[in-house]
């Protein structure tokens, strides 16, 4: 794979910074006075960047296996890493195709802490997702991250790679919190988040209790998320460590 020099990526982490010209599906738009020229620098890395972009789209599309797809993504990443900062650091609210893709592969491989700052500039921006993608950018994040968390914990050991952690599945809680999507997601992320307790090493009452009505949750949102067994349960636990604390409580003593 082609690797990018220390200049150039100090280059293309400098013009993404500006964030003046940025890709808005066909051609470009220019909303600073920093770079005000659609043929001025920032454009003319965007279109390389957008070029490159372009050509690793379509490797990836001859490639029929979906492991040698992560893979592939995951030798491609570090090539946009300088833009993306950029992009991060400008702070800039514009569509850039290159930059929500890369956020989508982040999320693909399992880099979701690494994704989670993009997530939020997506979300927080408003920015639209690539035309491949039919869903609204919260649905999409949502779904596909509540779906590979719950996949990993199905599978264990056999998924081979580490669970989705707590913090980002709280993270990605608060950040759609206020966004519009189908309950049925929403779930989705509820029951991630209630199984993600379950496999901690925290088997407390408390812990017990949230993770609980995490999974209630889950269950009013979508009466088929597949949660009554391990409500079920839980009631079921709660109620023995009720049982328990009334069996080592003494009785009070009448005063006098």
């Amino acid at each position: 794979m082609r690797k990018i020099d220390p200049f150039q990526r100090h280059k293309q982490f400098v013009l993404a910074s500006m964030g003046g010209t940025v890709m808005a599906g066909r051609g470009f738009v220019a909303p600073t006075a920093r770079a005000n020229d659609d043929d001025g620098p920032v454009a003319r890395e965007a279109a390389q960047m957008k070029l490159q972009l372009f050509d690793h789209l379509r490797t990836l599309k001859a490639i029929q296996s979906r492991e040698r797809k992560i893979e592939t993504k995951r030798e491609l990443l570090p090539l946009y890493d300088a833009w993306v900062a950029g992009v991060l650091a400008g702070g800039g609210g514009f569509h850039d195709d290159v930059f929500t893709t890369i956020m989508i592969w982040r999320i693909d491989v399992g880099d979701f802490a690494v994704a989670m700052p993009m997530i939020a500039h997506v979300l927080r921006h408003k920015l639209a997702m690539p035309e491949r993608i039919n869903r609204t950018a919260a649905t999409f994040i949502t779904e596909e991250i509540a779906d590979a968390a719950l996949e990993i914990l199905t599978l264990g050991e056999a998924a081979n790679r580490p669970p989705v952690a707590i913090e980002v599945l709280g993270e990605l809680e608060d950040l759609v919190e206020l966004e519009d999507m189908h309950d049925e997601v929403r779930a989705k992320l509820q029951k991630a988040i209630a199984k993600t307790m379950a496999a901690s090493d925290d088997d407390g009452h408390a812990r017990r209790q949230e993770t609980l009505a995490r999974y209630l949750r889950a269950l009013e949102l979508d009466p088929k998320a597949g949660v009554k067994k391990e409500i079920d349960q839980l009631q079921r636990a709660l109620k023995k460590d009720a049982a328990a604390v009334e069996t080592i409580t003494p009785p009070q003593q009448g005063a006098g």
